[in-house]
Formats: C-alpha cells, structure tokens, sequence
C-alpha cells in the first residue's frame, strides 16, 4: 500500500469530488484516478476490487490504512447521503494540516537541528568530558561553585534523561488515540484547548451535516458515536446519547458539561433550538470554529522559534559558563 500524507489526501479529495459533481461514477473516478497516478495504483485497484465486492467506500479506505478522521467524514456521508460535502470539507481539513505541517517544519527545523547536535554535544560532555573536569577539581580540592556541581551532577543522569524522554514520546506517538493517554494530554493547558477546539469543530461538522439531511437527532449521535475516531469524544456522545433517550433536550445537555466543548457550542444549540436551524447553525459553526484554530495555531507557532532558540541558547551558556566559572577561582587563589 502507498503512503498517504496530507497533500495527498486533499489532492485525492479535490479531484474525487471534482469527478463526482461531473457525473461520473464512484468506481469510474476512482479508475481514472488510478490511471492520473493521482492516487497510487496499488491503492486505486484494491479500492476498486473492495468496492465491486459490496463492501462501502469508508470501509474500503480503512483498508488502504487511511487517516481514521478521513474515514469517519465518509463514513458519515453515506449515512447522511451528501459525500461531495464530506469531500469537500476533507480537501479543506488536510490543505490546511498540510499547510499547519509546512510551518511547523519551517520553523521547527533549524531550533530541532541545534537541539539534536546540543544533546549529543551534552551526551559527549556527560560520558568522557565533563568526568575529567570534575576529577581536575577534586584534586585541587577547590570548592565548586553551586552551578557547576548541579551541572556536574545533571550530567551524570543525562544519558538516563535522555532515554527517559525518548521512551516518553514514543509512547505518546503509540498511545495518542488511547482513552487514558488523552485523559492525561488534555490536562495539559495547550492541549486542551487544541481538543475543545478540534471537537467543537467536528461534531458541529458533522451534527450539523445529518440535522441538514433531515436524520433525527438520536439517531444521529448513535450514527456520530460509531464513526467518531476519538475515544474521549465517543464517550461525551454515548453519555449525552443516553440523555436524550432519557428525555433531556440537547441544550440542557451540553449546558450540563460544559469542558468537553467551547461554549459557543451551547449558545448555538439554544438558538438553533429556538430557532428551529440547528443543522445550518451547526455547520455554519464548524466553518467560524475551523477559523479560529487556524489562527490560533498560527500565532503559536510564530512564538516557537524564538521560544526554542532561546532556551538552547541559555542551555549552552549555563554549561560553558559552569565549567569555566571555577577555573577564574582557581586563577585567583593562585594569584
């Protein structure tokens, strides 16, 4: 199977829904795709064979190991009938993540390139420089400035650090869709406010799409609950679902736990409520809310590079300034 990244999937979005609205069909597109190398051939002929087998066009995606939000977009579609929208909104999510990824790599590249050489250069100075300094001193048996003993004895446990973050973030990598690992993200102040954001803007998305197709409203958080891919998001829809069959409106629902969400969230469901709009309300929220975050992540990224390259350069000058420091004392009492 190919790999997908984020140009990929907006490009197969775009040209996909670009082919539908023109009549074709779903397997007629996804064979002129294939054969455009707009998507890759091994990819194209298994989602073909999958499709011509009965099974769905989400399914069939699940397959070829796409993105699980990518999925659940279509998934909801088929339910909601309206996969041109599911389309179109996928071109857009991943355009902007392909161009949120750019940044970040922009910025991040150089900071992450001196961060790298700055930890072998302080894994190199731990194990066979900084040793032989410490020993020079002892046998001066010249007291050690507080500084250059608490570098000293975070040197000798910076290989253990080291590989202490590392298994850290390969365990956030492996376990970032898990329930208790984003219990424990979200408590982080960034992160949840990156969620609320990302949830609000997901199930206004696709509440707001079945409320337009005329779905009802139970029917539509049990449909929301299969196709949702966050596992702390299913758990707010199966509890709210469970509400609603007990006989609670939507809007005292969300007023009841407002943290999963933002709080315009409530205020649209009671206007839309009032308003009898709730589906266009909704969508019209997944558009303002999709806005935001970009802003919001754009001006947090333009605080990265500066935030990182200062700290790397304050880390260098307490470790040349603490191995030097006693050095001048030494000087001194010479003198």
């Amino acid at each position: 199977m190919g790999k997908w990244n984020e140009e990929k999937i907006a490009s197969f979005s775009y040209h996909l829904s670009n082919m539908l609205e023109s009549g074709l069909t779903l397997l007629d597109s996804l064979y002129m795709l294939t054969t455009q190398h707009v998507i890759p051939s091994d990819d194209g002929q298994f989602l073909i064979q999958t499709i011509q087998k009965g099974e769905s066009f989400s399914t069939a995606l699940r397959c070829i190991k796409l993105p699980a939000i990518f999925c659940s977009f279509i998934e909801a579609a088929e339910h909601h009938g309206d996969i041109l929208f599911a389309l179109h909104q996928c071109h857009r999510y991943y355009q902007l993540r392909a161009k949120w990824l750019r940044k970040i790599k922009q910025i991040t590249f150089y900071p992450l390139f001196i961060l790298c050489f700055l930890c072998v250069g302080l894994l190199f100075l731990s194990v066979a420089v900084l040793p032989t300094f410490s020993g020079l001193y002892e046998s001066f048996s010249f007291p050690l400035p507080y500084t250059t003993r608490l570098v000293f004895l975070f040197s000798a446990w910076f290989p253990y650090l080291l590989l202490i973050g590392f298994l850290i973030v390969m365990v956030g990598v492996w376990g970032r869709r898990r329930v208790r690992f984003q219990h424990f993200f979200r408590r982080i102040p960034f992160v949840t406010t990156y969620y609320r954001y990302r949830y609000t803007q997901y199930l206004s998305l696709q509440l707001g799409s079945f409320m337009s197709s005329g779905v009802p409203m139970l029917s539509s958080f049990t449909l929301l609950e299969q196709v949702t891919p966050w596992p702390s998001l299913c758990q707010y829809l199966t509890a709210t679902k469970q509400k609603l069959i007990e006989g609670a409106t939507l809007s005292t629902i969300v007023l009841e736990n407002p943290n999963e969400l933002l709080p315009i969230f409530s205020q649209t469901v009671i206007l839309g409520e009032e308003t009898g709009k709730l589906g266009e309300m909704l969508n019209q929220l997944a558009i303002t809310t999709e806005e935001w975050l970009t802003e919001k992540l754009e001006r947090w990224l333009t605080y990265l590079e500066p935030i990182l390259t200062l700290l790397i350069g304050l880390i260098m000058a307490i470790v040349v300034i603490s191995l030097f420091l006693p050095m001048f004392g030494l000087i001194q009492a010479v003198q």
